[in-house]
């Protein structure tokens, strides 16, 4: 795990909504690692309410080897995760996005992302973007407050 890589938990609800997540999921007890992407759509006819699509990294291809596991929409006045079939890696998410939410992650579990904002997908290069997982643009539209490294 590269450690400048891994999310603040202070930083994981905003990063995983931010809309072009990439991020990996590590469990230091099972071992086990996966690769999402967590793409945001904007109000639609068919979703009128913002909602974001999970997608499974299943191939070699990093940048194109994904695949849909399922949704997380607004339900009964909070964000949930509904798989579209059953699956560990769904599973994992599921059991991850409400400890992302609440910030109750154990650290047994790690999180790190891809190197590119979690907004707007670009490739980070500024060590206080890559110690967060946003570019300055994004964070200062989100509202993140991003601090100098070192």
């Amino acid at each position: 795990m590269e450690t400048e890589h891994i999310i603040p938990a202070t930083l994981l609800r905003d990063f995983v909504h931010a809309g072009a997540a990439i991020f990996t999921l590590h469990s230091s007890v099972s071992g086990k690692r996966y690769t999402f992407k967590v793409s945001a759509s904007e109000p639609s006819e068919q979703y009128p309410e913002r909602c974001w699509f999970v997608s499974l990294l299943t191939g070699p291809d990093n940048t194109a080897d994904y695949h849909y596991i399922g949704r997380i929409a607004k339900h009964r006045g909070g964000l949930e995760f509904r798989a579209k079939h059953p699956h560990p890696a769904a599973d994992a998410f599921g059991w991850f996005h409400p400890r992302a939410v609440n910030g109750t992650l154990p650290a047994t579990c790690g999180v790190t992302h891809a190197g590119r904002c979690a907004r707007c997908a670009r490739l980070l290069t500024v060590p206080e973007s890559v110690a967060t997982g946003f570019g300055p643009d994004c964070a200062a539209m989100l509202g993140i407050v991003i601090r100098a490294v070192g």
